[in-house]
């Protein structure tokens, strides 16, 4: 039996997602999306993420339907914020870290070039 996987990801553009999808396919694994209850979309939202991330805040997630201490190995997506992890990223690692038995990351960034590599 395979290493039971859990991929789970913020993604405020949808970029991080696409990729949580692919790799999810690609490897049999469950997936689930880091959210908040308050949302970051427009200028305003894009600006406040650069200054959580920059200020490393932890702000408010939703609770997670996964539990992470059940898997055998956790892939974390996020974007990159202000040079950093997202924040809401920081706040599952800083709520979950201490039941993860393995964690392996990806970040998003100029996602033109991914698109293109996902393609083959």
């Amino acid at each position: 039996m395979g290493m039971k996987t859990l991929i789970i990801y913020f993604s405020r553009d949808g970029h991080t997602k696409k990729v949580a999808e692919y790799i999810s396919e690609k490897l049999g694994a469950n997936i689930e999306e880091i959210t908040e209850p308050e949302k970051r979309g427009g200028l305003m939202g894009y600006l406040r993420s650069g200054k959580e991330s920059s200020q490393e805040a932890t702000p408010k997630i939703n609770p997670l339907k996964n539990n992470s201490s059940e898997y055998d190995l956790v892939v974390l997506g996020t974007p990159v914020w202000a040079g950093n992890v997202a924040s809401p990223v920081r706040t599952y690692l800083k709520e979950q870290s201490s039941g993860i038995k393995k964690i392996a990351f990806y970040c998003t960034s100029k996602t033109r070039m991914l698109r293109k590599h996902m393609r083959k």
